[in-house]
């Protein structure tokens, strides 16, 4: 197993131990499940089957990447008024490696709320409060399993309300 020393992954902070640990995850369910990782020196230790330059082949041309939704979120791109640059240009992409990422924003932007929703913000905020349960348990039970761990990372579904981290 070759072993990659990641410096640009340092222990800290907090942002750089977190990269280290996407890409750990990533690698382990993507590329290799044997993959293993280490603190070197304050640096992040990458076994697995990879070399350096299979590491970047798989970034480059076969990583896909986790898709993360919040459309009980304002700002999100599903209501009017938010900034949709970005969620149109991964749904309206042909690139294989986002196919699960269009059918998550597809699935969203057809729930019935959203369908049609108001445009005025009074009203759009009243949507986004009344349906925030409703978007979390729908998220849970009608998503693809790739996007079940960051969302159970982000929140605790409890019969009562929703507990966020």
């Amino acid at each position: 197993m070759p072993d990659i020393l990641l410096e640009g992954c340092a222990s800290r902070p907090l942002a750089a131990y977190l990269k280290a640990l996407g890409i750990l995850r990533l690698v382990g369910e993507q590329a290799d499940a044997n993959a293993r990782g280490a603190w070197q020196n304050g640096a992040f230790l990458l076994s697995s089957s990879l070399d350096r330059q299979a590491l970047c082949d798989f970034f480059m041309e076969t990583w896909q990447p986790t898709p993360l939704v919040t459309p009980w979120n304002g700002g999100s791109g599903f209501y009017p008024g938010d900034n949709r640059e970005g969620i149109d240009a991964l749904a309206q992409s042909t690139n294989p490696r986002l196919a699960v990422y269009r059918e998550v924003i597809a699935r969203i932007r057809n729930w019935p709320e959203l369908v049609a929703p108001p445009k005025e913000k009074k009203q759009l905020d009243e949507l986004r409060k009344r349906c925030k349960e409703t978007f979390l348990q729908r998220c849970r039970a009608e998503l693809p399993e790739s996007c079940l761990p960051w969302l159970d990372a982000t929140c605790i579904l409890r019969t009562d309300k929703a507990v966020f981290a």
